[in-house]
């Protein structure tokens, strides 16, 4: 591997080819704008970027409407995900989440307490052997987050994939 630093980036190429960073695109009903502005403003280095709107082709594939918003880019934490308005198709699995590294034992808990509202706990917030502070739940939304304590850590997020069965520890 070689490591070349480009401005605040650090990119790393594997035998030339440039490694790409995974930049997750969340499909929701039609709450892509809530779900923007609730995200933005709970975590650090966050911003929302550029909106686009269905227009005459998409509209007529997917049925939405002309002129609804169709995607909202966002930055999360660092970690740029795309939320996308496309209608009751899709439901989503705990199998996929944002992992968020926290700094401190409250910023856990301030996250948590305005994300988790209208959700659902799968491992309640608390102590375990990897972490004095945890937690793993959807919001409002159906998106999974899972909420670490890592002493001395920067707010930062990023895709988590879980695998079971057969692909568990591959």
């Amino acid at each position: 591997y070689e490591v070349i630093k480009q401005s605040s980036k650090t990119i790393r190429r594997n035998k030339g080819v440039s490694v790409q960073r995974i930049s997750p695109c969340i499909w929701l009903v039609d709450q892509a704008e809530e779900a923007s502005k609730l995200y933005t403003a709970t975590f650090k280095n966050s911003r929302i970027g550029q909106v686009s709107h269905y227009g005459d082709s998409a509209s007529q594939v997917s049925g939405i409407a002309k002129g609804t918003v169709m995607t909202v880019n966002i930055e999360v934490a660092g970690l740029p995900i795309q939320l996308l308005n496309g209608g009751p198709v899709f439901e989503h699995t705990p199998s996929v989440s944002i992992f968020v590294s926290c700094g401190s034992q409250s910023e856990v808990d301030q996250i948590y307490q305005r994300l988790s509202p209208g959700g659902r706990t799968l491992m309640e917030l608390g102590e375990y052997p990897f972490s004095e502070r945890y937690v793993f739940f959807s919001d409002k939304f159906g998106v999974h987050w899972q909420l670490i304590y890592e002493q001395g850590a920067q707010q930062k997020a990023r895709p988590a994939v879980i695998f079971d069965g057969e692909m568990q520890g591959q």
